[in-house]
């Protein structure tokens, strides 16, 4: 489990919430919106070094990357059906039927 601060503060410059990152396992995945911006993504990279970081912009109406997309198992990414989570997050869809 990786474990962020809440908040990163470095003179009022970026700031960072637990919402806009997904941790993989093996790589961070971290949203820029209205709650975190660049220098706060790069805020991360840096301070895991050891993982690979990817930099998502994450489309309204959601402010947090959680809000489209999330581990449900390793290897395993679920990711919403709705336009913006699809803008945000381009990947290959593959639909599981109902049981």
């Amino acid at each position: 489990m990786l474990s962020l601060p809440t908040k990163f503060f470095y003179r009022s410059l970026y700031w960072y919430l637990k919402g806009c990152y997904v941790f993989t396992g093996r790589e961070i995945f971290v949203g820029i919106s209205s709650r975190t911006n660049m220098l706060g993504a790069q805020a991360v990279a840096r301070a895991f070094p050891e993982y690979s970081t990817t930099i998502v912009k994450v489309y309204p109406p959601a402010v947090h990357l959680r809000a489209y997309i999330n581990v449900v198992q390793p290897e395993v990414l679920v990711v919403s059906k709705s336009p913006a989570a699809q803008r945000t997050f381009k990947v290959q869809t593959v639909f599981i039927p109902d049981i």
